[in-house]
C-alpha cells in the first residue's frame, strides 16, 4: 500500500515568514536600545509543526539570513557602528541557526509519524471494507442506501454492521452494534455478518435468523460483550417482518416531511443473551413509505457543552432529522443529509460510531411473489 506524504500546509511558509518581517519592522522602529532579533528563533519550530522538512529548512534559511541581514540596518547602540559582527548579534545568529536544525528534525519526524498512522489507517479500513461490504443501490425489488460515521477519526472502524441480502423469502437486512470499539468490535461484526450471509438463505423464519446469530456471538465474545441488532425482511406487496434483539426499532418516513415514526416491535434481548427466539412483528409500508435502520450512534448523539466538550446536553431530536431529510430525494442524498446534520448539532464531536440503512420498495417493474427455495 503506497500512501503519500502530507503535502506542506501554505500558512508553514508564509505565517513564519511574515512574523518574521513583522518582528524586524518592530525592532527597527524601536531602534537600537531594543532587539527583538531573538524572537526569530520560534519561528523556525513554527514552520515545523505546519509544513514539512524542505519547506521548513527554507523558512529557516530565510529567517537566518533575515536576521543577518537585518544586523547590517541595526547600529549598535554603545559603538555607534553596525551591529552585524557585534557579539550579541552572533549570538543571536548561532541560537536561530540552531533553532532551524532542530526544526528540521522535528518536522521530519512528524511527517515520518503521519505518515505511519496513514498506513495503520489504511489497513484499518481495508479490513474494514472487507467486513463491511458496500450496500448495493438495488437490492431485489428495493432501492436501498447506507452510511457509516465512525467516532474514529483517524480511521473509518467501529463495531457498527450492516447488510442487505435478496433471499428467496424477501429481502433481509440487519444492522447491527457491537459493544465496544476498535479492531475486537471488528472482529466480532465479522462474525455476525458471516452467519447471517450463511443463514439467511436457508432459514424460512426470520425469528430463527437471530438463533444463529446468538451462537456466533456466544462462541466468539468475552464474557460482557454482546451485540444488538435488529433484523428486517421486505417483500414485493411492502410487507415488513421485524425482529429486534435489544437494537431501536426501525423507523419509516412517510415522505410528507412529518417525523419519522417508529414500527411497533417486540423487544428481545441482545444477541450472545437470547434464551430462545425472538419474537417477530409485521407490518405493511406503502408505496411512498421509506424504511430506516439506525445504530445508538444517532438516538444519543448531543450537543455538547462549548467550554467542557462533554456530552451533557439536549438530545438529537432524530425523529425530526429523519423525517425531513429523507422526505424526498434519493435515499443517499437523504442519509448524507442525515449525515450533516448530527455533525451540526454534536459540533463535529461525534462519540459514537453510527451506521444507518435505508430501504424502499421500487414502484418500476414488474411485481413478483416471494420465492420459495
Amino acid at each position: 500500500m503506497r500512501v503519500r506524504s502530507p503535502q506542506s500546509s501554505p500558512s508553514g511558509i508564509w505565517a513564519p515568514l511574515l512574523l518574521t518581517a513583522a518582528i524586524l519592522v518592530l525592532d527597527k522602529l524601536e531602534g537600537p536600545a531594543t532587539q527583538y532579533v531573538g524572537v526569530l528563533t520560534a519561528m523556525p519550530l513554527l514552520a515545523s509543526a505546519l509544513a514539512g522538512p524542505l519547506a521548513t529548512a527554507f523558512v529557516s534559511s530565510a529567517v537566518l539570513l533575515a536576521a543577518f541581514g537585518f544586523g547590517f540596518l541595526q547600529e549598535d547602540q554603545f559603538t555607534g557602528e553596525s551591529a552585524a559582527w557585534t557579539q550579541a548579534q552572533l549570538t543571536r545568529l548561532a541560537f536561530i541557526a540552531a533553532a532551524g536544525v532542530l526544526a528540521v528534525v522535528v518536522a521530519r519526524t512528524r511527517t515520518h509519524r503521519e505518515n505511519r498512522f496513514r498506513r495503520l489507517a489504511g489497513v484499518a479500513d481495508a479490513a474494514q471494507g472487507a467486513i463491511l461490504r458496500p450496500v448495493p443501490p438495488r437490492v431485489g425489488p428495493l432501492d436501498c442506501a447506507s452510511v457509516y460515521l465512525s467516532a474514529t477519526s483517524e480511521a473509518s472502524i467501529g463495531g457498527d454492521l450492516v447488510e442487505v441480502l435478496d433471499t428467496p423469502y424477501g429481502v433481509r437486512a440487519v444492522v447491527g452494534d457491537v459493544r465496544g470499539k476498535g479492531l475486537d468490535a471488528v472482529r466480532l461484526a465479522g462474525q455476525v455478518l458471516g452467519s447471517f450471509r450463511e443463514v439467511a438463505y436457508t432459514v424460512p423464519d426470520l425469528q430463527d435468523v437471530a438463533l444463529p446469530l446468538d451462537r456466533s456471538v456466544r462462541r466468539d465474545a468475552g464474557p460482557e460483550d454482546f451485540v444488538t441488532a435488529a433484523l428486517v425482511q421486505l417483500t414485493w406487496d411492502g410487507t415488513v417482518t421485524t425482529v429486534t434483539c435489544g437494537h431501536p426499532a426501525p423507523f419509516v418516513v412517510d415522505g410528507d416531511g412529518r417525523p419519522a415514526r417508529e414500527l411497533d416491535v417486540e423487544p428481545a434481548p441482545p444477541l450472545g443473551m437470547l434464551a430462545g427466539a425472538p419474537a417477530a412483528t409485521s407490518a405493511r409500508l406503502t408505496a411512498h413509505d421509506r424504511l430506516v435502520l439506525v445504530t445508538d450512534g444517532l438516538l444519543e448523539a448531543r450537543r455538547p457543552r462549548r467550554l467542557l466538550d462533554r456530552r451533557s446536553g439536549e438530545f438529537l431530536p432524530a425523529e425530526q432529522v429523519l423525517g425531513a431529510s429523507l422526505a424526498d430525494g434519493t435515499l443517499a442524498s437523504g442519509l448524507a443529509q442525515v449525515v450533516t446534520e448530527v455533525r451540526r448539532f454534536t459540533r463535529g464531536r461525534v462519540r459514537d460510531d453510527l451506521a444507518m440503512l435505508a430501504l424502499q420498495i421500487r414502484t418500476d417493474g414488474p411485481r413478483r411473489g416471494r420465492r420459495r427455495p
